[in-house]
């Protein structure tokens, strides 16, 4: 069919902050909310959004794989990622991105920017590896206290957000 894009597996393909607050109502934020983001992948969301204050978590099982793996698979990617989007132009509304060559520069900043901060994110337990099936009220108990434990010793609500 003419205009389709179809992915087969999954495919590491990162967001940023501004997409993120975008697409789930994010504005109303405050500092120090803590923030878990189930199926992370590799954005920039959990970089960014940790150095504006916010207690923030990422799980994806993408994380148990060192850097060099993570930014070879963005890199395998990248080419049939964009042959999809360009297959299917049409279908796509151009509005905040104008182009398929502005949404992959998107993409490629948010990558970078987390590949950046993956190592420090890591150790500091911005990112877990565990799975996080169903967000945010039934959440899996492991990622509760991770993300309980590694943003604060003090309750607070918390906000999901799914990629």
């Amino acid at each position: 069919m003419a205009g389709a894009f179809r992915l087969e597996d999954v495919a590491p393909w990162g967001r940023n902050r501004v997409e993120y607050t975008a697409f789930f109502d994010l504005a109303g934020l405050l500092p120090h909310q803590r923030i878990l983001d189930c199926a992370a992948g590799p954005s920039s969301f959990t970089a960014e959004m940790s150095r504006l204050d916010h207690l923030v978590v990422a799980a994806d099982p993408l994380y148990r794989l060192p850097k060099e793996t993570i930014k070879q698979r963005i890199a395998a990617t990248r080419g049939p990622m964009m042959a999809g989007v360009r297959a299917a132009a049409d279908r796509f509304v151009w509005d905040d991105y104008r182009s398929p060559e502005a949404l992959e520069a998107t993409r490629l900043s948010a990558m970078k920017h987390f590949l950046e901060d993956y190592e420090e994110g890591r150790g500091a337990g911005a990112t877990s590896t565990r799975p996080c099936r169903r967000c945010p009220s039934t959440t899996a108990p492991s990622i509760w206290r991770f993300a309980r434990t590694s943003c604060s010793s003090t309750p607070k609500p918390m906000t999901s957000t799914s990629t």
